[in-house]
């Protein structure tokens, strides 16, 4: 494969993935297995954010802050790791949010803090 072919077909991925996320279950249809495999866009997971679908704070458990805006300014793509990473965390937000039947509470139940857990979030 030419790099001009490989380029054109990074440069496909990025525009699939680069729609406006505002539903986690949106963010889910972009984190299929396939899709992780060729590459999701971190502009893409950068609008869930702006979106509030997943708080940055999230977002930057799994990848570093300096590494997630580097990204999202060149228009890369997120490593296979990471982008698993976040499939698995917009997985559990949406089955807390089927459970809670409200996004808020699921929010919440998830996030909360807990003596228990010694301070540590359930997500780390």
């Amino acid at each position: 494969m030419s790099v001009a072919t490989t380029e054109k077909a990074f440069s496909r991925a990025r525009k699939s993935n680069a729609a406006e996320i505002k539903t986690v279950k949106g963010l889910l249809r972009l984190m299929t297995h396939g899709k992780i495999l060729s590459g999701v866009s971190a502009a893409a997971v950068k609008s869930a954010v702006d979106n509030a679908v997943l708080p940055a704070e999230e977002i930057h458990r799994f990848i570093p802050k300096s590494t997630f805006a580097g990204k999202v300014r060149d228009d890369s793509l997120l490593s296979v790791e990471e982008a698993d990473r976040l499939a698995r965390l917009a997985r559990l937000k949406a089955y807390a949010a089927e459970v809670f039947e409200d996004d808020e509470d699921a929010d919440i139940g998830c996030m909360k803090l807990t003596r228990r857990l010694a301070g540590k979030s359930r997500w780390t």
